[in-house]
């Protein structure tokens, strides 16, 4: 539970097998509502009117867990053909599966040859070559917030949350039985982020020294007890290699000191790296039987040498981690009195913070704000007349309507009046709508060429859909949000156009663009709209609308 990513997908499973509720003990755990929060924003879970319960949006949450990984994985076919050869964890797609890169799959030898972000595929074809390839990563880690901390033999352990960025920068084509670099490739690919659990070493300037006074190399001493200690996880806890990263720094930017790191590399943390900071003195003893009882001279795949390293094993250094690891678990005294003095970068003067006073912005009474149109229209025709709904420009306009912010009023157009229909529809900041970008327009597009994407659009339609991943009817908003009921349709409206009465389509057009705009201002005051669903009752749809971030889309628009 402690794992917000394992939490929300446990969270959708239990949601759809009883509603989530306020009252459960469950509720007051840390991080329980912050996930539930965020499940609802992303549409997996829907909030009860009342905000008091929630409910599973999809019926079969459970499709979307991954018993294996966190998060999206990619499946690996061979080119050509439907054979799955395997899968690969979306976190190490680029790592393992880059262009280029040799995949092993049961002593086979695959050439992948490219990706399928949108359907998460990979596509390999199967190769016979004298040489793997190895990828070259660069990677940085921030601290977030540290959790624990524990004095050790001379150095300080902590525990916290880290953002750990990786690139794969390039990769290396290696002969198999020399290890001898036949070529190497640049790659161009994303930055990838998580934030994870981890730990890590602190070590003050005096371990450089003393390293430095022995001959040991220093980045390749910490480098090393990086590796030795990621490749000893499988015997603390059940996992594998993957499942845990590090990386080491001679100078941290944050620390302004060296540090050895090792975290989960998975989102949110799995508990690894907590059990490993649990029992880390016998974990630094472990680490160090290890590579002194190591038969190889200066390092092997048995002990300092790590199977994904970005840097390709380099540098590394066997003495000198053994060196240091004899200092870290106190079995050699660091004898400070042969030690140089202190050669470390003073620490930067610290400014006080200031802000440039601003004049006092007087509002201006003629500022009527944002320009608003909220805006519908009728058609003289329905689909089936015109041979379907993708021939809505065939449709003709038997009136539109707009209400305006800085009238506040309505205007009505006519089919004469389409050319100035237009006009104020572009002159403003924001044109809100309920499937204006799937049919009015479409509709206007029988009359003038310009693209009305253009504008700054606000479909309330289309925001549902994208929140719900189905539509919800302007009628079923209206009732359940604002307790009014739709005068007519769509079929009655076709209807009066052809018994000449006009005034009665006015009248319901103009209503069904005072009920969006209702909805438009509910949703912006309160952040959700309302809607009934079979059988659970009212539902909130989570709409997160600041009006002046809406507005800024049009300015910045104007801009370029």
């Amino acid at each position: 539970p402690s794992n917000k990513y394992i939490l929300k997908h446990h969270l959708a499973c239990a949601a759809r097998e009883a509603p989530l509720t306020a009252q459960e003990p469950e509720y007051q755990l840390e991080g329980w509502r912050e996930a539930v929060d965020e499940l609802v924003r992303e549409g997996a879970l829907l909030e009860s009117a009342e905000g008091d319960a929630w409910y599973a949006a999809r019926k079969q949450p459970h499709r979307l867990v991954n018993m294996r990984t966190i998060g999206e994985s990619y499946t690996i076919f061979e080119r050509g053909t439907k054979n799955i050869i395997g899968t690969v964890s979306g976190g190490q797609v680029y790592s393992e599966c880059y262009d280029g890169a040799i995949y092993l799959h049961r002593g086979r030898q695959y050439l992948i040859a490219g990706r399928d972000p949108a359907k998460a595929q990979i596509y390999a074809q199967e190769i016979d070559e004298p040489f793997y390839t190895r990828s070259k990563n660069e990677k940085d880690t921030e601290i977030l917030e540290e959790l624990r901390s524990r004095p050790m033999q001379g150095f300080m352990a902590k525990l916290g949350r880290l953002k750990v960025s990786s690139q794969v920068v390039g990769y290396e084509k290696v002969r198999v039985g020399d290890q001898v670099i036949v070529s190497q490739h640049k790659l161009e690919s994303p930055v990838e982020h998580i934030e994870t659990i981890g730990f890590w070493l602190e070590l003050d300037a005096c371990y450089k020294k003393d390293l430095r006074r022995h001959n040991f190399h220093y980045m390749g001493s910490i480098h090393s007890i990086e590796h030795a200690m990621k490749s000893l996880f499988p015997l603390l806890a059940l996992s594998n290699r993957t499942d845990v990263g590090g990386i080491c720094y001679p100078l941290h930017p944050q620390l302004r000191k060296g540090g050895i790191f090792v975290y989960d590399y998975h989102p949110g943390g799995i508990g690894l790296a907590e059990k490993g900071f649990n029992v880390l003195d016998r974990l630094l003893e472990m680490t160090l039987e290890m590579v002194s009882n190591c038969d190889c001279e200066l390092g092997c795949p048995s002990c300092i040498h790590f199977p994904t390293c970005g840097a390709g094993n380099v540098p590394l250094d066997k003495a000198g981690c053994i060196h240091l690891l004899e200092t870290l678990t106190g079995r050699r005294q660091l004898d400070i009195t042969h030690l140089p003095a202190n050669d470390m970068d003073e620490e930067p003067p610290i400014f006080a913070d200031w802000e440039e006073e601003k004049e006092e912005e007087v509002a201006d009474p003629n500022d009527k704000g944002p320009h608003i149109v909220v805006f519908d229209l009728e058609t003289q025709r329905s689909a089936a007349e015109v041979g379907g709904w993708n021939k809505a420009y065939m449709m003709g306009i038997s009136l539109a309507v707009i209400w305006d912010s800085h009238l506040d009023d309505f205007v009505t157009y006519f089919e004469k009046d389409v050319d100035k229909l237009i006009e104020h529809l572009q002159a403003a900041d924001l044109v809100v709508g309920f499937n204006t970008l799937g049919f009015d327009y479409s509709v206007l597009r029988g009359y003038s060429k310009y693209d009305f994407r253009q504008l700054n659009n606000l479909d309330i339609l289309r925001e549902i859909h994208t929140q719900l991943k189905y539509r919800v009817s302007l009628d079923s908003l209206a009732q359940a949000t604002l307790e009014v009921g739709k005068s007519a349709d769509g079929l009655q409206a076709l209807q009066w156009w052809k018994e000449g009465k006009v005034d009665e389509i006015e009248k319901y057009c103009r209503k069904d663009v005072e009920v969006t705009r209702n909805l438009f201002w509910y949703a912006l005051e309160n952040g959700y709209l309302l809607f009934d669903r079979k059988n659970e009752g009212r539902m909130r749809i989570p709409l997160e609308w600041k009006l002046e971030e809406l507005v800024a889309s049009e300015e910045e628009a104007e801009e370029t």
